[in-house]
């Protein structure tokens, strides 16, 4: 393969498997028309590939990142919820292992059904 610059390389490419089991608890607080579900969880990751430690450019050899290993995350998040039609929440995680660290994930997310 050659880069737009000219460069010739060799790769070929790669497959990849990831495993992951989390436990979520919590409780739900109903208060009048609302619900209230303050949350944690845990869990564990397995990721592996066949990719190689580098890739050969020319008379380069350019590492690639690798994710394989053992991951751990935890985290925590609250829901809360509207006469069972209208919804939000927001979650935060935690995750390190392998060759990273993730300090912090934050997602929201909102929901209306009828």
């Amino acid at each position: 393969m050659t880069t737009s610059d000219g460069t010739r390389y060799k790769y070929n490419g790669i497959w990849s498997f990831m495993a992951q089991g989390t436990l979520k608890s919590g409780t739900v607080i109903n208060i009048n028309d609302y619900s209230i579900t303050p949350y944690i969880k845990g869990g564990y990751m397995y990721s592996h590939s066949n990719s190689s430690d580098y890739i050969q450019a020319n008379e380069l050899q350019i590492p690639t990142a690798r994710i394989d290993g053992d991951y751990w995350l935890i985290g925590g998040g609250i829901g809360a919820e509207y006469k069972n039609h209208l919804g939000a929440y927001a979650e935060y995680e935690y995750m390190t292992g392998g060759n990273m660290e993730q300090p912090y994930r934050f997602t929201i997310g909102a929901k209306y059904s009828w």
